[in-house]
């Protein structure tokens, strides 16, 4: 046993190192052969930040406004570098530190030693990207779901210092430094207010609530009582906050507003409930990994690699229940505030994938899995620091999240960069820069990925999807874009082969005002892609 416990830093250090080298490997690395045109949100946001000078651009069609996220994060690369891979890559490499930093600071406030708090961190941080959509939400952007997480585990780790043991609570005399605390929790709070009911859903809620049941659900704490009375202030000082962040809101994004956000604000059609329901349990699993089709055998390599993520998915939703049940046995009150805001996060977005439009998608339940596994670990520490029999199924559920962990790292290791002939987006921007096409229209999907790979020097512009002629599209756009480029003589327009046939009738119209056409054949994939370079702008605005 000592000799274990000797080891047991060893490991942990091994082990955080480990969870954050391969992460960044990923991010620096393989991360831009996987990106697609949804990757490129925040780092649009920043530029449109940087270029307007405002926090939300006016001028500026957005998917979602969230005035302090990525945007932030991004910009002052963008300042060096301008909008492209570099900015890129720089400013994911950032979120990814500042995430490393918050999950060691939370578990620094649970009272945790560096080499757990290490491994917390890698704990984390592998098994949110055990699959390949879980590395794109959590390590290829910055939107709601991984901001959500950083967001809450920054705040927890704020509030479990205040309502530590023997702390801001039960102490008679306040220290300066816990309510310098409080104060950074409540302008943090309305400062995150400011985004949105996203933000609301992933900290907010989750933070006051967790801070509610310290007084009604833990009975070491007398409902009328000194340190009741002084919760109440906590809670309330971080409530009035968010009160102050919610009205701010308007003023702080100029009344912009985003049709892609407000979409998914709304409820389902009540037909479509029970179907909600039962898609959260296959989404989960898909997020995971979990990949299976009929008639696949039980036994074979990559079964086993299945077998560990179904037992990892039903863990991670089960292991929370069970803590929940033995909420009056755990020893730490920071796990039991991180137990209730696991439950709350999962609470609104169960009912928000029920009832409302968010049930379709499996990366809609990411801030869920990330409160699931911090919390899991929490739980699972506790277990350990109790008698034989608990402590040995604490040291269970440690290993278990350890080999899900070594699961993910043994799968980004196998990663390699690749070449730009196996991701059409790289081959696309290679032969646009080769034949000195600067200016363009595509939809999408490769539009904003092609000016960001080429670092802006072919500069590809959005167009509707489906559409029978090339029509500006008000989504990730600005209008000047659009515009004729004084002394410009060659816009290219690419289409892939759906899109060239939704085409055909306005492109043999306008065939008069050709210079060039050709094709892109990506030899791995298959797919084809259609360029036609004009003499004039081509776009209908």
């Amino acid at each position: 046993m000592t000799v274990l416990r000797r080891a047991l830093p060893i490991i942990a250090g091994v082990l955080s190192l480990l969870g954050v080298g391969l992460v960044l490997y990923y991010i620096i690395g393989p991360s831009q052969y996987y990106m697609t045109g949804d990757c490129t949100d925040s780092l649009l946001w920043s530029q449109a930040t940087y270029e307007s000078g405002k926090l939300v651009s006016p001028d500026f069609h957005y998917a979602a406004v969230i005035p302090f996220g990525g945007n932030l994060i991004f910009l002052p690369f963008i300042a060096i570098f301008g909008y492209g891979i570099t900015a890129q890559i720089c400013g994911l490499a950032l979120f990814a530190v500042l995430l490393f930093a918050a999950i060691v600071y939370l578990a620094r406030g649970l009272g945790y030693k560096w080499y757990t708090a290490g491994a917390m961190l890698a704990v984390t941080v592998l098994v949110l990207s055990s699959s390949a959509k879980l590395r794109e939400i959590m390590w290829e952007h910055i939107f709601y779901y991984n901001l959500g997480i950083l967001f809450f585990v920054l705040g927890m780790g704020l509030a479990v210092r205040i309502f530590r043991e023997g702390g801001f609570l039960d102490r008679d005399k306040k220290r300066v430094g816990d309510l310098v605390t409080l104060g950074i929790l409540s302008v943090f709070a309305m400062i995150a207010a400011t985004n949105g009911l996203q933000s609301l859903v992933c900290f907010i809620l989750p933070v006051v609530g967790a801070m509610f049941a310290v007084i009604f659900l833990d009975g070491e704490i007398k409902l009328i009582s000194k340190p009741a009375l002084w919760a109440l202030i906590a809670i309330g000082a971080v409530g009035i906050f968010t009160l102050v962040g919610l009205k701010l809101t308007d003023t702080v994004t100029g009344g912009v507003t985003a049709g892609y956000q407000d979409a998914y604000s709304t409820y389902s059609a009540m037909n479509e409930w029970t179907n909600n329901f039962l898609r959260i349990f296959t989404n989960w699993f898909s997020l995971l990994g979990v990949s299976v089709a009929r008639n696949d055998p039980l036994m074979s390599e990559g079964s086993i690699v299945n077998i560990l993520r179904i037992f990892l998915a039903i863990f991670l939703l089960i292991a929370p229940v069970v803590a929940l049940c033995g909420y009056k046995s755990i020893r730490l009150r920071g796990v039991k505030m991180l137990l209730i805001g696991h439950f709350a996060v999962s609470a609104f977005i169960i009912f928000a994938s029920v009832f409302g439009s968010l049930g379709n998608a499996n990366w809609r339940l990411t801030p869920m899995l990330g409160t699931a596994v911090i919390t899991t670990f929490a739980y699972a520490v506790d277990l350990i620091s109790r008698k034989k029999v608990a402590a040995r199924v604490g040291a269970f559920m440690l290993a278990f999240l350890i080999l899900a962990s070594v699961l993910s790292a043994a799968e980004i290791k196998g990663m390699e960069k690749g070449d730009e002939d196996r991701y059409d987006a790289h081959l696309i921007t290679e032969q646009l820069e080769e034949k000195e096409l600067e200016h363009g229209y595509a939809t999408f999907w490769y539009s904003q990925i092609v000016t960001m790979l080429s670092e802006e020097h072919v500069k590809c512009r959005v167009i509707a999807d489906g559409a029978s002629t090339p029509i500006k599209r008000d989504y990730q756009s600005r209008d000047s874009w659009y515009e004729d480029i004084p002394g410009e003589d060659r816009y290219f327009l690419l289409l892939t082969a759906g899109e060239n046939d939704a085409m055909r009738i306005w492109l043999k119209a306008n065939a008069y005002r050709e210079t060039e056409r050709f094709e892109i054949k990506n030899e791995v994939s298959g797919a084809v892609y259609y360029v036609y370079v004009y003499s004039e702008n081509i776009v209908t605005k």
